[in-house]
């Protein structure tokens, strides 16, 4: 039976948190007969243990370790089979009924995305966005991150970069015309304080890679088309100001800590 939709799960060193993000896809409202899980460990670690966690479980193996998220994305998404692809990271998880809202959305207009809720110790700090559509200008007033429900002709490929995650989002929003339908299930996203936005460095490392987005945009080396160029430079500018700030103010906080302090809208 071909599945209705194929999770994305990039992985490494995640044995402490996969299980839950696991758990989640099952509590999402889709049966799991009509789920793939595409988990792609990048670290060289066996994670075959999940196979009695799920009735369909891929796990894309590879010699490479140490690669980045966005090439073991690519190495699911070679190996995914549905038409629709979802992400999620290993050390977050999804609201119920998550793809029971999403994949309808998805299959009708060819992208949705789930609602994010930021949590610190399981407790929700943040939630965005606040409507029912997302469009660039979300991006640009937040610095959370938003994950897609999409066909799977147009996911990824990614970049190996800091971020790349944001401009594959960008970039899913561009071809759907810069108004994509959000769902009130949302995406978990859990502060975790081994992840890389908890890294001191993270934002200038974040920065750096939006300079050179911002240089692919230009040159066209990206999915996003010429009429909406400048709009999605704009939101990787805006998106380097508030890494500016957040450095200016210390860095005393987890990123995703600061952002949900200037609560924005």
């Amino acid at each position: 039976m071909t599945p209705h939709i194929s999770v994305i799960i990039p992985s490494y060193h995640a044995h402490e948190t996969i299980a839950r993000a696991v758990a989640s896809i099952r509590n999402a409202g889709v049966p799991m007969a009509q789920v793939q899980v595409v988990i792609a460990p990048d670290d060289g670690q066996d994670y075959t243990y999940l196979a009695g966690q799920a009735q369909n479980i891929t796990i894309a193996t590879s010699a490479e370790v140490r690669s980045g998220a966005g090439p073991a994305r690519n190495r699911a998404l070679q190996a995914a089979k549905a038409d629709y692809v979802a992400f999620l990271d290993a050390d977050d998880t999804w609201e119920d009924l998550y793809l029971a809202e999403l994949l309808p959305l998805a299959q009708k207009f060819g992208a949705a995305f789930g609602s994010t809720s930021i949590l610190d110790q399981g407790q929700e700090i943040l939630r965005l966005p606040l409507q029912n559509s997302l469009s660039f200008a979300d991006f640009a007033r937040s610095g959370a991150s938003f994950h897609p429900v999409v066909s799977r002709m147009h996911a990824g490929p990614f970049i190996n970069r800091p971020s790349q995650d944001i401009m594959h989002s960008l970039e899913v929003v561009a071809l759907y015309g810069n108004a994509v339908p959000v769902s009130q299930a949302a995406y978990q996203l859990h502060l975790n304080p081994l992840s890389t936005t908890a890294d001191s460095n993270f934002s200038r490392r974040a920065t750096a890679a939006y300079e050179a987005y911002v240089q692919d945009i230009r040159l066209g080396k990206t999915r996003i088309p010429a009429v909406y160029h400048e709009d999605t430079v704009a939101v990787f500018h805006a998106k380097s100001r508030l890494n500016r700030a957040y450095t200016d103010a210390g860095g005393t906080q987890s990123y995703y800590q600061f952002i949900a302090a200037m609560r924005p809208c």
